[in-house]
């Protein structure tokens, strides 16, 4: 078997000239083309384990070059020292271009030096057309100083192109390389089969084979072209035996994966200890002192660099760590053989989580706990990653599903950790049952809790977060307290405990802005756990930052949120934070902030990075809000108002949302039916009631008045709300827009209020909020203040001035009547007045509201809310 490996490629080889094809070979049209002609890159490398047909593809390649260009074939494996291999080299040049000067000293020194390589380089670049070398089995060469000299020789000759076949990285293949000379790179994947590549090949031995049989296979060699091949000769031998059949033990198998393993088996059959490596399957790749974790002797070293050799595996390099990656179809064979003894298979992965944690990497140690039934030491493993829990219990993460009833009783973590897995993967009836169990549990353990002080704060803090994922607003400012009491009540330097604080202090914050307490959580987010200057603690540093944008930009201080927002994309570790679950705020902040400026290009990219995580955000509200305003400004009220109903309607099911975010989204939605003029359904959106108590409808209700043409009650309102202290930017600069809009339509001086509205957008870096009021306003004002002339631009989302009705105080009063009583006379005696004065108010209504019957003006003050 390890000769048949060696020789994977399919073509018998010599040194004498290049390997002649055999009848079954199959030609690689993508791989072909890949390899490219003369003019291609000048360093093309085939770098991968025994059985990948490099040396097939090399043949064929030089096989459709032959006539187009002069070519050099040497097999490296041959050679036995840099003499052996220059002097090969120099015999094909020879052969191929005739005599070359300068190197007849080697046949009688055996000695090379630079000048000899030197002669060689430039007689393969004064080749007529050009020179391709191609050097198969290069593995023989790598590391030596016959390596280095070829790199120069290529580099230094032009038209001179080196292709070679090799197992192991070395320096070809290398970046540093790869900086000097274009190279084309070809690995492991691109040479596997393609399925179509495995019907080609299974026609071309006559074999009849459906389609379905082909994908068996493909999929029991996963396109390991020596398995390929073996499988189908296989079948064309003994063309009676079943592709697939049932395993001893119920283990589900096909006969050509049977096929695939003995050859394996075979080819691994000399070396020893190699059944003690199935333990080591449980990883992707491993440094010696992981093997010998996993129980692999400390001296069988020389075993992996046996199956090295043979192509069964590579060393290599990562972080300046030295390890050993299986081939996938041997790491597959061990894998299936552990997994046959489940004892064996969860003892690897306890030594696993140990390893792990011993190593500081507490996600790793958490998933090899939870395949190895390990309670106890996933437990231990979330204490230490508390603070990244959402992204590393995600939908690639382990899935704590599977954690007993029992083990989640005795510790509420494990618990919590249940709840979070369940609800990261959509499963939100599931997550909301292990939320209010977690609160059950943690209450219990805390009423009357007589045990260690971390386990109470622990406790606390867990009850804290799962009732706000359960949407129990009420109770979450008074669990966070208790969680805070509970941990500042502790004198303990245990670094353990500083992470939890930490932890507990982002999450304050964000419960904060959740529930649109926007400048507490900017003072909360002011302060500084220790823990945040240490290296190691690079997430959560960039999270609260990124949760200082958001509370920025929500508070409508749009210079500060950008501020913000550079410093985190300008901090360590910027580059692998982006688009994870932890930068959500940073995407929101950023979009909310390209609204702001009308940047809408930007704004869609930041909603695009999110929105494959609409299903499981917390924030979804503050998702749609942005969403549908993105929406409004590009494609209407009309299109926005539908997004933001389909997002509410498929949000019915999650946990409620708090009552600040709540009102944000009734009010956009009062806000899209005004800027469509159905200001009677706006109306009823906002209330009937006083909007004092809440913040988010006040600038609704304004837009409500400004519709509807009450000027002297819109400007009394906006003197009344601007000065609330919960009122954020945004919508204070719009009612001092609006009041100045008004001052305008009764005559008096709109210079103060527009003045003051200017200052706040040139404080706070608004532009968006001037859409409230209609361009020919803004033009007017404009004419009061010329900083004004910097708005002119942003588009105005309301019914057009134009529509709007211009009724007095007292006409609405009498339209009011009008659909109450039958005539003038009866309109008189109720209000008190002379029968010709209702006349006259009603000349006035109707030609203001374009209509000549009662019946029209009657449909018209309802369709508009005037009455």
């Amino acid at each position: 078997m390890q000769d048949e490996m060696a020789g994977a490629g399919g073509s018998p080889t010599d040194v004498t000239g290049l390997p002649r094809s055999t009848p079954s070979h199959l030609d690689r049209p993508r791989l072909l083309s890949l390899l490219g002609g003369a003019e291609s890159e000048p360093l093309v490398v085939l770098q991968a384990g025994s059985g990948y047909g490099k040396s097939a593809l090399l043949s064929s390649w030089a096989h459709h070059q032959a006539a187009s260009t002069s070519l050099v074939w040497v097999t490296a494996g041959a050679v036995v020292d840099p003499a052996d291999f220059w002097g090969m080299l120099a015999g094909r040049l020879t052969e191929a271009i005739g005599p070359v000067g300068g190197i007849e000293p080697l046949a009688q020194h055996r000695e090379v030096g630079p000048g000899f390589v030197a002669a060689l380089g430039r007689a393969a670049g004064e080749v007529p057309g050009g020179l391709s070398v191609v050097i198969d089995e290069f593995e023989r060469l790598a590391g030596s100083p016959v390596e280095r000299d070829l790199i120069t020789m290529v580099s230094r000759a032009p038209g001179l192109r080196l292709l070679v076949g090799t197992r192991v990285t070395s320096l070809v293949g290398d970046v540093s390389t790869a900086a000097r000379l274009d190279t084309i790179l070809v690995g492991p994947e691109a040479l596997r089969f393609t399925v179509d590549e495995a019907s080609a090949l299974a026609a071309r031995l006559d074999l009849k084979l459906s389609p379905l049989d082909v994908r068996t296979v493909w999929d029991a060699t996963d396109g390991w072209p020596f398995g390929v091949r073996a499988v189908l000769e296989r079948r064309r031998r003994a063309p009676s035996v079943p592709s697939s059949f049932e395993a001893p033990g119920g283990r589900g198998a096909t006969a050509d994966a049977d096929v695939v393993h003995g050859l394996l088996r075979d080819a691994v059959a000399d070396l020893p200890g190699f059944d003690r490596l199935r333990a080591v399957s449980v990883v992707d790749t491993f440094s010696m002192s992981l093997a010998e974790a996993l129980g692999v002797e400390p001296r069988s070293r020389e075993l992996f660099t046996g199956l090295a050799g043979r192509g069964l595996g590579t060393w290599e390099k990562a972080g300046g760590v030295r390890e050993f990656r299986f081939h996938l179809l041997v790491r597959r064979m061990l894998r299936e053989e552990l997994a046959a003894d489940p004892d064996a298979e969860r003892a690897a992965y306890r030594a696993l989580a140990v390893w792990h944690a011993a190593h500081g990497d507490h996600a790793r140690a958490l998933a090899a706990a939870v395949e190895a039934r390990d309670w106890a030491a996933a437990g231990r493993a979330l204490r230490h990653c508390i603070g990244g829990i959402t992204e590393i219990l995600g939908p690639q993460g382990p899935d704590l599903a599977v954690v007993p009833a029992a083990a989640r009783a005795r510790d509420p973590l494990l618990g919590y950790a249940v709840a979070v897995s369940h609800s990261t993967r959509g499963r939100w009836p599931q997550a909301a049952a292990a939320y209010r169990r977690t609160v059950e549990a943690c209450e219990e353990r805390t009423s009357g809790h007589g045990g260690p002080p971390v386990e109470a704060a622990w406790c606390r803090g867990l009850a804290a977060l799962a009732l706000r994922q359960l949407g129990r607003w009420d109770e979450v400012p008074q669990a966070f307290a208790d969680a805070s009491g509970a941990l500042e009540a502790m004198d303990d330097t245990d670094p353990d405990l500083d992470q939890l604080r930490s932890f507990f202090h982002i999450q304050r914050s964000s419960t904060l802005i959740n529930l649109d307490q926007l400048e507490d959580a900017s003072r909360e987010l002011a302060q500084r756990p220790a823990l945040f200057d240490s290296p190691d603690f690079w997430i959560p540093q960039l999270h609260v930052v990124s949760l200082r944008a958001l509370a920025a930009a929500r508070l409508g201080e749009t210079h500060r949120a950008a501020r913000a927002i550079d410093e985190v994309r300008a901090m360590t570790g910027a580059a692998q934070f982006v688009g994870t679950v932890y930068a959500n705020p940073l995407h929101l902040a950023a979009a909310e902030v390209a609204l702001e400026r009308l940047d809408l290009d930007v704004a869609s990219h930041e909603l695009e990075i999110l929105s494959p995580r609409w299903a499981t955000i917390e924030r979804w509200p503050m998702l749609l809000e942005v969403g549908t305003r993105l929406l409004w400004f590009t494609e209407g009220a009309e299109e926005a108002l539908r997004h933001l109903s389909a997002g509410m309607g498929e949000k019915r099911g999650v946990p409620p949302i708090t009552p600040g975010l709540a009102d944000v989204l009734r009010a956009l939605r009062a806000d899209l039916l005004l800027a469509q003029g159905r200001t009677a359904e706006a109306a009823r959106v906002i209330g009937s009631g006083s909007v004092a108590a809440r913040p988010r409808l006040v600038l609704s209700q304004a837009l409500l008045l400004f519709q509807r043409g009450r000027w002297t009650s819109l400007a009394a309102f906006g003197a009344a709300h601007r000065s609330d202290s919960r009122l954020t930017a945004a919508p204070r600069l719009s009612l001092l827009l609006l009041e100045a809009s008004a001052a305008l339509r009764l005559g008096s001086s709109p210079a103060d209020a527009f003045s003051r509205a200017l200052g706040i957008a040139e404080r706070h870096g608004l532009r968006a909020a001037f859409g409230v009021i209609p361009l020919e306003d803004r033009e007017e004002l404009a004419a009061l203040d010329p900083r004004g002339r910097d708005f002119l631009d942003v588009p105005f989302r309301f019914v057009p001035a134009a529509r709007q009705a211009d009724l007095t105080e007292r006409e609405r009063i009498v339209l009011a009547e009008l659909v109450r009583s039958p005539g003038a006379g009866e309109i008189a005696i109720a209000l008190q007045v002379s029968r010709n004065t209702v006349k006259t108010q009603l000349r006035s209504i109707y030609r203001k509201l374009g209509v000549s019957t009662r019946s029209d003006a009657i449909a018209r003050g309802l369709r508009d809310g005037l009455v």
